[in-house]
């Protein structure tokens, strides 16, 4: 029993991996240093993942990506590069000890790699590991490639790029839906201001939220504007009508038609046909969609 506990200490100096005798504090080391780099990195990805959400232009992003690479991988340069989809060609470019830059085409170096077509998964490119940024349909669209002076990159470095390349490309197609949405709102906003007849939204309770321009000539309104906290109201005599119609249209969930004659509106009578639908809201409620047509004219004629 004694002379095995004599050799214990001795025998705990050395393990054998592969065949080899290493130091085990040499090992214990190592196994710290890589933990503290996967915290490190980990700590980078959420940064950059939280940074990256709130940026709306490929600009942004391109820059804010490849600064963010560098660090996760503590690089001397890591590149983030466009060669195609809206404001390609693009490239973001961190090197150690200067500013990120976004570059234009004809700022571009020769010896940054290019994307491969049919690959989904990292490769090396030289000196670069690189992974490509997709596209929704699963086509290469750019890449971000990373560079370290010692030249080694682990399984897991390919992992944690790869990561980092379809935060890009997420990025990236957040930014264009966007952008699609907003052109679509746009042009719809066009369209309904322009309608001939008045297009109007009210709450239950019959408070106005928005109108087109043929709404406010119909009902003497102002123009809309968001800024405007002091919303027109409805003449009492139509709200009269318009309140039991409402909760008819909550109630079946269906498009109802009324005629509504000799409305006073500012000292003249009109007679008015309101078409109303249910239109539900973000805030689970029900508002409603009112297309209202002044036939004064039209009635009187026949007359």
């Amino acid at each position: 029993m004694s002379d095995v506990a004599e050799e214990s200490p001795e025998r705990r100096k050395l393990v054998s991996r592969d065949g080899v005798d290493v130091d085990v504090d040499q090992t214990t080391r190592e196994a710290i240093r890589l933990s503290q780099r996967i915290a490190s990195q980990l700590h980078q990805l959420i940064a950059a993942s939280l940074t990256v959400a709130g940026l709306r232009s490929e600009r942004d992003i391109v820059e804010s990506l490849a600064g963010s690479t560098r660090r996760v991988f503590d690089a001397d340069d890591a590149v983030l590069s466009l060669e195609s989809g809206f404001g390609a060609p693009l490239r973001g470019v961190a090197v150690r000890g200067k500013m990120v830059r976004c570059l234009g085409p004809d700022e571009f170096a020769e010896d940054v790699p290019k994307v491969r077509s049919g690959t989904s998964a990292s490769w090396i490119d030289g000196e670069f590991l690189v992974a490509p940024v997709l596209e929704g349909r699963g086509l290469a669209r750019g890449v971000l490639a990373v560079r370290r002076s010692d030249g080694e990159f682990r399984a897991e470095d390919r992992e944690v790029l790869t990561l980092l390349a379809q935060m890009a490309a997420t990025a990236l197609g957040a930014t264009e839906l966007s952008r699609e949405i907003e052109s679509s709102e746009t042009r719809l906003r066009v369209l309904v201001d322009a309608a001939p007849a008045g297009i109007v939204e009210v709450e239950r309770d019959g408070a106005v939220r928005w109108w087109n321009r043929a709404a406010a000539k119909i009902f003497a309104w102002p123009a809309f504007d968001e800024a405007r906290e002091d919303h027109p109201t409805l003449p009492p005599a139509a709200l009269a009508e318009l309140a039991p119609l409402w909760a008819e249209v909550a109630e079946s969930d269906a498009i109802r038609v009324r005629d509504l004659v000799e409305v006073e509106i500012r000292g003249r009578r009109r007679d008015l046909t309101v078409s109303v639908a249910p239109l539900p809201t973000s805030e689970d409620e029900v508002s409603f969609l009112m297309l209202v047509d002044d036939v004064t004219d039209h009635r009187q004629l026949r007359a």
